[in-house]
């Protein structure tokens, strides 16, 4: 019976990470991954969303955004695996059973590892007695399955994947519906980003309801709690993701969706790298806060998000709010991109708390707030700043010190 110093269940983001951190420290490693390694981010989320996005803004058919996506997460997930093996891992592609704290059963073979660490993911969320079915009612992962891209959509949620995929269908040439339970879309954001994304939509000839559900789908008839009735050729249920966690004996970890703080693949990463250096370099286990995760949701404009949200200010005379309206920046209309705004929240001693960003690279915007934040930066710190002209990162200091 071999013995590993780790055992590894799952090589999403957060499994992944931990074993090659792992790797690197020289400790024997065993990976169990019933499916693929990258997991949901790689291989049904993140990557092939974004590839597809970007080619139906670009004007390419379907079939060859499809395909180019899966060429995409082929090579990575080929190169996750190879670079696993390289450095001494052993993979074991089956579905694994913890038996208790230092055994994993896999196709009948009992593994025996000092530490054991869960990181199965999540699966995507159903609405109970409308479960997708593959054909009509599609999850996140069934949409990369579809031949053609329908003639109409009914997307239920609001979130990133509700968005992102509104925003592909769109493009594509749908006919696209949203629906959203919340009072407004993208509900987990600052409420000045939701209003942004309403007004976005309507510009696009996207049709969206918010504070209303479906009551009931029959005959792919759909009717929505507001008593009206939609006939789309597919249904994407992009409610979330559900976390897939086992029955854990005491002393084995869970990281990742498998142990959400919030389920993004950055965030994951994080909570293994903690983990990690907890248990093999002595630190304490650093607590990961939502507020200091990063969240962007991609199309043009993308959105991004750190930190609280102005709805979430009980005393709002005890911060400054600054927002930075993107047409005023001379290199927002070189791109010819003026849509958006970059929303600061400080402290009145000038720490920033939060920035709701929508903006072309919005992604990249968030991280250099992310970096002030981290470093205690304050507003009169980013005013010693130089930032280069013309570009959309002078627009941080900019929505500062207008």
């Amino acid at each position: 019976m071999e013995k590993f110093d780790v055992a590894v269940v799952g090589l999403g983001p957060a499994g992944l990470k931990f074993a090659q951190l792992a790797l690197q420290s020289g400790l024997k490693v065993v990976c169990f991954e019933k499916k693929y390694a990258g997991g949901t981010c790689l291989n049904v989320g993140c990557i092939p969303t974004k590839s597809i996005l970007h080619d139906a803004h670009s004007g390419v058919a379907w079939e060859d955004a499809r395909a180019r996506a899966e060429k995409i997460t082929k090579t990575f997930r080929g190169a996750i695996e190879k670079s696993l093996v390289a450095s001494g891992a052993e993979i074991i592609f089956q579905e694994a059973e913890i038996i208790d704290k230092n055994t994993v059963l896999a196709d009948n073979t009992q593994y025996i590892a000092d530490k054991i660490i869960v990181a199965t993911g999540s699966t995507q969320a159903q609405i109970k007695g409308l479960e997708c079915d593959g054909e009509f009612l599609l999850s996140s992962d069934d949409i990369f399955k579809i031949d053609t891209v329908p003639e109409s959509v009914l997307i239920i949620g609001s979130g990133a994947i509700g968005i992102e995929w509104a925003r592909i269908f769109s493009d594509f040439g749908s006919s696209v519906t949203v629906v959203e339970k919340a009072p407004n879309l993208l509900p987990a954001l600052d409420i000045s980003v939701s209003k942004r994304m309403e007004r976005i939509l309507r510009a696009r000839k996207i049709k969206f309801y918010t504070s209303c559900g479906v009551e009931k789908i029959e005959d792919k008839k759909v009717t929505l709690e507001n008593g009206e009735i939609i006939e789309p050729k597919k249904v994407l249920v992009a409610i979330g993701r559900t976390s897939v966690r086992p029955e854990l004996p005491e002393g084995v970890c869970a990281i990742g969706d498998a142990n959400p703080v919030l389920m993004l693949a950055h965030c994951a990463e994080a909570q293994a790298v903690s983990l990690f250096k907890h248990l093999y370099c002595g630190n304490e286990l650093t607590e990961i806060k939502p507020v200091d995760i990063p969240s962007v949701i991609y199309g043009t404009p993308e959105i991004a998000s750190i930190g609280i949200r102005e709805q979430d200010i009980q005393n709002l005379e005890d911060y400054k709010i600054y927002n930075y309206p993107l047409l005023k920046l001379a290199k927002a209309h070189c791109d010819n991109q003026i849509e958006g705004f970059i929303k600061i929240i400080t402290t009145l001693d000038g720490a920033i708390k939060g920035a709701h960003i929508v903006s072309l690279e919005a992604s990249s915007l968030v991280s250099q707030i992310q970096i002030a934040m981290k470093g205690k930066l304050k507003v009169e710190d980013i005013g010693e700043i130089i930032f280069a002209h013309p570009t959309l990162s002078e627009g941080i200091k900019e929505a500062l010190f207008e």
